[in-house]
């Protein structure tokens, strides 16, 4: 019979060298899956020993249509009634697509209605549904106006990377599939370091162990457990096809051959820096039945340890979890003192969604690209490491660093930190900056941030301006890597606790992007604080009240830390303003202006973004800290709390011909934007006449603008706003907080009246 074999595209060429292992023939290797010819027992062989294949299926019929016509006469013209016998359930699962059947669910229907059809025909009844039984699995791809079409029984059921001895999986430590840590193994030469071990102990070293799939994979393939042998259930037990003798003597091969290695000297090196990695090493083999205990590399350790196994040895890594430029970069800054630690004596492999580690260990001998569900992973394997790295010292401990710059980094960052530490401690300040390019190749800017008791937590939020193109770009990386595990270390944070954000310059250079954003999480959010709260997202407190920062996903976290004196001026003005105490605030951001404003005995607030996202959660932030969105049953007690979607500019142009005036108005502008919401760009120092002119003409007469802007070298036209009877009062060097750098103001602020 002809089979196939399904796996993650990329390691067809060594999925098909397993199966030829495996006794397979005629074997055709395709993008996504191995053709094989043999014997049905090669076929339920393959099941029990593949750790590289998805699925494995007996081709029943394939070929080309070019119409739905055509599909159901190719899938009528199979004997369905041999492989689905009278009462056998039956299921379809198309995967793939084509120009003709773009949605593998509709092509999945109309393949089970012709099926239905033939079976009624010979047998004289349907296939019963929702009744365990055959599957059939049909893979489709688009070949110009034709579809190919494979349909096949599966024998797999579940998929074989579903080894059944996993154990209890921890969701909050991702880890690589079963197949993938597999082909990785396989690629790095693991199968062969076991066997020219002849005695000797053959060591495996893994940092990210995470849920220890590594490890698991590795074991089997060393003690020759066969991947199926704690799988209980399989598609082919309906099959009428697959002889039960046969599969009971395969596992009895399985068992034989598991029993004569399971003596063979292993040894296990664990490390990571995720919460509760601790004991899933050990469970792994547990579930294995295996009485071996892996060894513990703590990661504040790693610098002490001595590392150089006796050969033979393989050291890998998993940093396949790390999604986003940001997260991988944390990932490979607590990676380096392992790598420095093992030294170059023995070859190693990295699971990663990109290949930005080997700017760490060099050009890989092999780069494998695949997917892993819907995060790209490149399985890469080296000779050796070749990093030495240098010694420094932080936080009174010794660490590994790959750059020249990182004991002055260390010293610098150390000092700054001290020095923070004491003034917010005196402020009842929280969250604040570190570090502001202090060091001209350390080009960052680093932020503590400490949860609200809501969402404790500690967390250091990187950001690093793109090197110029004279800098090298493993200089570059290995600067960053060192920053943001010393600033880890020196802070008390732990590793992956640090968000790492790339600002690289936009188009025309006057704004920054951010270089990667994290996906979003699919997990719902949570109620805190009286607010939905989105997952990824944590409270932090300022000024008594809370906020809602986002540390992941985007290129700001949702709050300015140099505008933090500015907030509470907001509310001591707010305080003393006369009148109605209406608020209005201009390009608003997440709207924690106004909850200041609010806060500051303003009860009639208008907030105005562009962004609905922005504006969702400014209303949170106003919700969380009791000023609630809506009208009371007296409405002139309490007016109401207005959100705003729409253009700042065009709004303002609108609002001055109207009789609507505010007592307090903040406006903090973009430096730039050309967001086609906006219809036209916006350029701060352009723009600003405009803005400013048209705040001044909203306002009460005694009432009170507050302009902000972060363009470092903005030049106000203080003439022609004077001629447009509009006063500015220059108050920047009393709105620069403490942790932000005087000399050079991180803001441009001013005091906004009618002349």
């Amino acid at each position: 019979m002809d089979f196939f074999a399904s796996c993650a595209p990329g390691i067809e060429e060594l999925l098909a060298r397993e199966l030829e292992e495996l006794k397979a023939r005629s074997i055709e290797v395709e993008r996504g899956l191995v053709r094989f010819s043999g014997e049905v027992v090669d076929a339920l062989r393959a099941c029990l020993w593949s750790r590289l294949a998805t699925r494995v299926a007996a081709i029943v019929g394939e070929g080309a249509v070019r119409s739905r016509d055509e599909l159901e006469e190719l899938v009528a013209s199979i004997p369905w009634e041999e492989s689905a016998p009278r009462g056998t359930g039956l299921d379809v699962f198309c995967e793939g697509s084509s120009a003709l059947f773009a949605r593998s669910k509709a092509a999945s229907k109309l393949i089970r209605a012709v099926i239905d059809a033939r079976l009624l025909e010979k047998l004289g009844t349907h296939a019963p549904e929702d009744v365990p039984g055959v599957r059939v699995q049909v893979r489709i791809a688009g070949e110009g106006d034709a579809s190919h079409v494979i349909l096949g029984i599966d024998l797999s059921g579940e998929p074989l990377y579903r080894r059944g001895y996993e154990g209890m999986a921890r969701r909050d430590l991702p880890t690589l599939r079963s197949d993938l840590a597999a082909a990785l193994l396989v690629s790095a030469g693991w199968p062969e370091l076991v066997e020219g071990a002849e005695g000797e102990t053959a060591a495996l070293g893994v940092a990210f162990s995470g849920g220890a799939t590594l490890i698991s994979e590795a074991a089997a393939m060393a003690l020759q457990i066969a991947p199926g042998l704690y799988r209980s259930n399989w598609g082919f037990r309906a099959w009428p096809l697959a002889s039960p003798a046969s599969w009971r003597a395969l596992v009895r091969d399985a068992e034989r051959k598991r029993e004569r290695a399971k003596h063979k000297p292993l040894r296990f090196l664990a490390s990571d820096v995720r919460h509760g990695w601790r004991a899933r090493p050990q469970a792994a083999l547990r579930a294995l039945g295996l009485d071996l205990d892996p060894e513990i590399l703590e990661p504040a350790n790693l610098a002490h340890a001595e590392l150089s196994l006796e050969a033979p040895a393989l050291w890998v890594a998993d940093l396949s979890w790390a999604t986003g430029e940001g997260a991988l970069v944390a990932a490979e800054a607590a990676l380096v003192p392992f790598a420095c630690a093992m030294g170059d004596s023995s070859p190693c492999a990295i699971a990663a969604p990109s290949a930005d580690p080997t700017l760490l260990f060099g050009e890989p001998l092999a780069s494998l690209g695949t997917l892993s569900g819907r995060n790209r992973v490149e399985l890469l394997s080296f000779a050796a490491s070749p990093l030495g790295g240098c010694q420094v010292d932080v936080a009174g401990t010794t660490t590994f660093a790959l750059s020249d710059d990182a004991a002055s980094f260390a010293r610098l960052f150390t000092e700054s930190y001290e020095k923070r530490l004491a003034e917010a401690a005196a402020e009842d300040v929280t969250c604040y900056r570190i570090w502001d390019r202090d060091l001209p190749t350390m080009n960052l800017a680093i932020d503590l941030y400490e949860g609200a008791r809501q969402t404790p937590g500690r967390w250091l939020v990187v950001s690093e301006f793109e090197a110029p193109g004279t800098v090298a770009r493993e200089t570059a990386r290995h600067r960053l890597l060192d920053a943001v595990g010393i600033a880890a270390g020196v802070a008390h944070v732990e590793p992956l606790d640090v968000y790492v954000k790339v600002r690289r310059h936009a188009k025309g250079g006057s704004q920054y992007r951010l270089a990667d954003e994290a996906p979003r999480s699919r997990r719902k959010p949570r109620r805190v604080a009286g607010a939905e709260l989105p997952a990824g997202s944590a409270l932090i407190e300022e000024g008594g009240l809370l906020f809602e920062v986002d540390l992941a996903s985007h290129l700001d976290t949702g709050i300015f830390l140099d505008t933090r004196d500015v907030r509470s001026l907001i509310r001591e003005k707010a305080k003393t303003s006369t009148g109605k105490k209406r608020f209005l605030n201009l390009f608003a951001y997440t709207g924690t202006a106004t909850a200041y404003a609010a806060d500051g005995g303003c009860t009639e607030t208008t907030t105005l973004d562009l962004s609905s996202t922005y504006l969702a959660i400014a209303e949170r932030n106003l919700t969380r800290n009791g000023f609630t969105r809506g009208q009371d049953d007296d409405p002139k007690a309490r007016p109401p709390h207005r959100f705003i979607r729409a253009n700042a500019m065009e709004w303002l142009a609108r609002e001055r011909k109207g009789k609507r005036r505010w007592d307090l108005i903040w406006c903090d502008p973009p430096t730039f934007s050309n967001s086609k919401a906006m219809g036209r760009s916006f350029d701060v120092q352009d723009d600003h006449l405009d803005l400013i002119i048209g705040m001044s003409r909203i306002l009460t007469r005694d009432g009170l603008g507050i302009f902000c802007c972060n363009l470092r070298n903005f030049k106000p036209d203080i003439e022609r706003l004077e001629r447009a009877g509009v006063a500015l009062e220059d108050i920047t060097g009393r709105t620069i907080p403490f942790d932000f750098p005087k000399d050079r103001p991180p803001h441009h602020c001013y005091l906004v009246r009618r002349a």
